[in-house]
């Protein structure tokens, strides 16, 4: 037992006394002022500037550079809306060119959809299969349901002339 506390003193003995270093302000603000050149440095450097009033340039060059890729995306977006527009329209076409009713077209084009990637011939080969199940969309070939009520108890309905006659008359 001797031994470990002989050992333990000359440790605690023979250890230096740590010294406590003040700083006054002036010598803190030196060192804050170089450790924040030396950043602004790095900082200045890594966006490839030289000088701190540099700066400004480029912080109004990456302003305008956001301005110009927010009318980039807005005009992709109505070049593509256009382009889209422009597609269906050659679709319209070889509908149109098939001789289908004018009020119809748009049926059509939602029943025979174009595919992706398809070209026009393969779309009119689509078209007129289904056309040649569908003869009455063609022009000259629809035929109209009169969809009006009756309400003259079975006799056929008055014509125009007919109904203005009776409501002078005061039959209507």
């Amino acid at each position: 037992m001797d031994e470990q506390t002989n050992v333990v003193e000359t440790t605690a003995t023979e250890s230096p006394a740590v010294e406590t270093k003040t700083f006054s302000q002036e010598e803190v603000d030196s060192v804050v002022k170089t450790r924040l050149a030396k950043s602004e440095k790095a900082f200045l450097t890594k966006l490839g500037l030289e000088k701190k009033e540099d700066l400004d340039g480029f912080v109004a060059k990456v302003s305008e550079y956001d301005k110009l890729k927010t009318q980039n995306d807005a005009l992709n977006s109505e070049l593509a809306s256009l382009k889209a527009e422009k597609e269906r329209a050659k679709y319209v076409r070889v509908i149109e060119k098939a001789n289908v009713d004018d009020e119809i077209i748009e049926l059509v084009y939602s029943k025979v959809a174009p595919e992706k990637d398809e070209t026009t011939e393969a779309y009119k080969e689509r078209l007129d299969k289904y056309l040649a199940n569908h003869t009455n969309f063609i022009k000259g070939n629809v035929s109209t349901i009169n969809t009006s009520i009756n309400l003259n108890a079975g006799r056929p309905a008055p014509t125009g002339n007919q109904r203005m006659n009776n409501l002078i008359r005061g039959k209507e």
